[in-house]
């Protein structure tokens, strides 16, 4: 498995996705067995701040490029690192490369209008 990044979002503000044995310093892409079981880690990471951005909730959509076909990923809260979610369990994905979507519901709102934002890692 592939994962590319592709950034549609505020400037200044970066994801992390990742499989949680890669580092949080690893480009993408990251490459998976497709029979290694792994757990996910997702954030929104500011360039001006190393600590995560404070996320309510965060929803990766995996998105297979050979046949659009779609895996969504059930988040929780990291207890251990705030503002990082990961996967509650280890899963393996079908071989393949995939898009990711990821949609994030800030815990901080400083703008009038919704919060939230989409941004795709590709």
């Amino acid at each position: 498995m592939t994962i590319y990044t592709h950034l549609r979002m505020t400037e200044g503000l970066r994801p992390d996705f990742r499989p949680q044995h890669s580092p949080a310093d690893q480009e993408p892409p990251h490459h998976v067995s497709p029979t290694q079981p792994v757990r996910w880690v997702a954030a929104l990471c500011s360039e001006a701040d190393p600590k995560p951005h404070p996320l309510a909730s965060v929803e990766p959509i995996l998105r297979r490029q050979r046949d659009g076909q779609e895996t969504r990923l059930d988040m929780t809260q990291d207890p251990a690192f705030p503002g990082v979610s990961i996967t509650p369990t280890e899963m393996q994905l079908e071989q393949g490369t995939y898009d990711v979507e990821m949609h994030c519901v800030s815990q901080v709102v400083t703008d009038p209008r919704p919060a939230g934002c989409v941004f795709a890692q590709n």
